[in-house]
């Protein structure tokens, strides 16, 4: 509530603590729209947390329940806040960083996933 409130200086400081401590905010904006956690897509924060450069995935909450998959979320923030494939390709990034796989497990992935990114900028390029 206090990012979504705007550009406060304790949001701001709040921003720049998320940042230095590599704090990761996993984000669910259908979600946060349907329990109230933000009065409407458009009052979302992640705009900000963005900016700030605070690391954060984008995750459907409870797909079942909010009627939604991940695809829907990347459309969703990418069609609201004008969000280009290279910021989503950064919240695809911090998902895998953010994983609780061991170290080993999660380099793997990581390599796996940049690889699959950079096919997909060749492929639409």
């Amino acid at each position: 509530a206090a990012i979504a409130s705007g550009p406060t200086h304790s949001a701001q400081a709040l921003l720049a603590h998320l940042r230095a401590r590599n704090v990761v905010l996993d984000v669910s904006p259908s979600s946060n729209v349907c329990t109230g956690a933000v009065a409407s897509i458009e009052a979302h924060p992640l705009p900000q947390l963005v900016a700030a450069g605070v690391p954060v995935p984008i995750n459907t909450d409870d797909p079942t329940f909010f009627k939604t998959t991940l695809n829907d979320e990347y459309r969703l923030v990418a069609s609201k806040f004008g969000f280009d494939a290279d910021t989503i390709a950064q919240f695809v990034l911090n998902s895998v960083r953010a994983t609780f796989l061991p170290e080993e497990e999660r380099t793997a992935l990581l390599a796996s996933v940049e690889a699959g990114l950079e096919q997909l900028r060749v492929a639409h390029s």
